[in-house]
């Protein structure tokens, strides 16, 4: 039997990472909703929030920089280094890391009330100790963090996509049994969905850690820090790192003005977050995540052809999937979020204010997309410097949003000017990375997508009015009428591409029709 080829290795990786992380994603989906339902848009659950932010602050940028920036390393080093060298250079580094992690941690358990009255000024009383508390709770899991970033990063440089996709669905099933099991051993509840956040990240550390020596590498403490290659990672970190941190301090921002806001306002804005990301989770990120390390080894093995052409490809798949689950989402927002969402202590009055932060949260998709694309493309040719500079640019911009919008707009301004920036990101990167003048060339494509977004739009207005979504009672009906208004839509928008002849969308026939007649050969 030939071996496949380099083309069905990448459409096999895909379909893998999409099928793994759609299950997560549906995973995540549940963890949100049992625990809108069980705290609403509360007191405790901002608390919540604004604690489970800290290790983000005080390590997750630190760890995105790692993941990012060991997939080219490691690829180079694989290529030019024998096992013995692979092994110290992976030592090296982890025990810089877990030193890291281990002060990080430190620093968070003794400031912790230092850090909360700075970050959340508007808390007060019991809501101020009870975010004392869960940042105390969960800052060990930086930790476990900052290993599982590593290992990740390890992994997906040698194509090994199955634990990394396996990894956040862990995660969601021990934070379920957090909120469902251990919020009910503590008082109050909501320590025990902390425990369970810190469980979590340790167990996917669990998972990670057998991959790993299944490749024949371990992680060893040493206290040498001369590889070569070491001081490479660092230098190809620092970049990424500003930009990781550009994107916490965005975040953070917006939580420090939402919390001398309204009750619940943190809580409604992560909700809303949550479900506008999902597309970038679920479809995008196991397009981009294949197409990352394919460009990263072509670009090592200096194939510019192969190169561009590759990204090309990708750029044509992120603008094709895009468009579509943004319209759906921004049209059928409201149902979609009640479907998720209403429920238990989720009422109207929740329902009313995310499903509003949402639609200003959900014209930023097309951006997020297209820019995360963008910068992957960067990080495969070892430059993080140009989006690490476009990113500080978003953050400015949205702090000055932020101080401005809020005064007219409140907590909605906190989200429109996260919306602003990230365009404001995402134009920078197109314009550096002369998309336009690429597009321009294939006018046929970016005329297909247009008329097809545009019949897609219409029909699914046309939908929601027809089968009244906003009103529905039943959730079985929600769901229903999203389901058949989404697939139709969804079927249009296919049938308007395949009209046009653009290739993506045939490919997608020919393989659908390929697996449908196998399983049919095999029944």
């Amino acid at each position: 039997m030939a071996s496949p080829t380099g083309s069905q290795r990448l459409r096999r990786s895909t379909l893998w990472i999409f099928a793994l992380t759609l299950v997560s994603r549906i995973s995540g989906f549940f963890r949100t909703s049992i625990l809108a339902a069980a705290f609403g848009t509360s007191m405790n659950t901002d608390a919540w929030v604004m604690a489970s932010a800290l290790p983000s602050l005080l390590f997750g940028s630190v760890n995105q920089a790692v993941v990012v920036s060991t997939v080219p390393a490691m690829t180079d080093a694989r290529a030019n280094e024998g096992d013995a060298e692979l092994q110290r250079f992976i030592s090296q580094v982890w025990t810089m890391l877990i030193l890291g992690a281990l002060v990080m941690t430190l620093l968070g358990e003794v400031f912790a009330p230092q850090i909360i009255g700075f970050l959340a000024q508007g808390f007060h009383g019991a809501e101020r100790e009870r975010a004392i508390v869960m940042t105390r709770i969960m800052i060990p899991s930086i930790v476990f963090w900052s290993s599982s970033g590593f290992l990740t990063g390890i992994l997906q440089a040698g194509e090994n996509f199955f634990g990394l996709t396996l990894a956040p669905l862990v995660v969601n099933i021990v934070q379920i049994f957090g909120i469902l099991v251990l919020s009910r051993l503590f008082h109050p509840h909501i320590d025990g969905v902390a425990v369970g956040f810190t469980l979590s990240i340790a167990m996917q550390l669990a998972l990670l850690l057998p991959l790993l020596r299944r490749r024949g590498l371990t992680l060893r403490l040493t206290f040498r820090f001369d590889h070569p290659r070491v001081r490479s990672l660092l230098q190809l970190m620092g970049p990424y790192f500003v930009l990781s941190s550009a994107s916490n301090i965005e975040l953070i921002t917006d939580r420090m003005l939402a919390s001398s806001m309204a009750v619940g306002s943190i809580s409604a804005m992560n909700f809303a977050f949550t479900v506008s990301q999902v597309p970038l989770g679920i479809i995008i990120a196991p397009v981009i995540t294949p197409i990352f390390t394919r460009l990263a080894r072509h670009h090592s093995a200096s194939d510019r052809e192969a190169f561009s052409g590759l990204a090309m490809r990708g750029l044509r798949w992120v603008l094709m999937l895009a468009l579509p689950l943004s319209l759906i989402l921004f049209i059928l927002n409201v149902p979609i979020l009640r479907f998720v969402y209403e429920r238990g202590h989720f009422n109207r009055a929740s329902l009313h204010l995310t499903s509003h932060l949402f639609v200003y949260a959900i014209v930023a998709l097309p951006a997020n997309a297209l820019a995360t694309y963008l910068q992957q493309i960067s990080f495969a040719t070892k430059n993080t410097r140009r989006p690490a500079r476009y990113s500080l640019v978003g953050v400015g911009v949205n702090i000055a949003g932020n101080l401005i919008l809020t005064r007219f707009m409140g907590v909605y301004g906190l989200v429109f000017a996260t919306t602003i920036a990230n365009w404001t990101n995402c134009i920078l990167l197109t314009s550096s990375y002369n998309v336009r003048r690429h597009l321009g060339r294939q006018l046929r494509f970016v005329g297909s997508l247009t008329v097809a977004g545009s019949v897609m739009a219409l029909m699914l207005v046309g939908f929601q009015w027809l089968l009244d979504l906003n009103h529905t009672r039943q959730a079985l009906g929600i769901a229903g009428g999203v389901g058949l208004s989404g697939a139709a839509a969804l079927a249009v928008f296919a049938g308007i591409l395949l009209f046009f002849r653009v290739p993506e969308a045939r490919q997608v026939r020919d393989y659908a029709l390929r697996r449908l007649k196998r399983g049919l050969a095999l029944g």
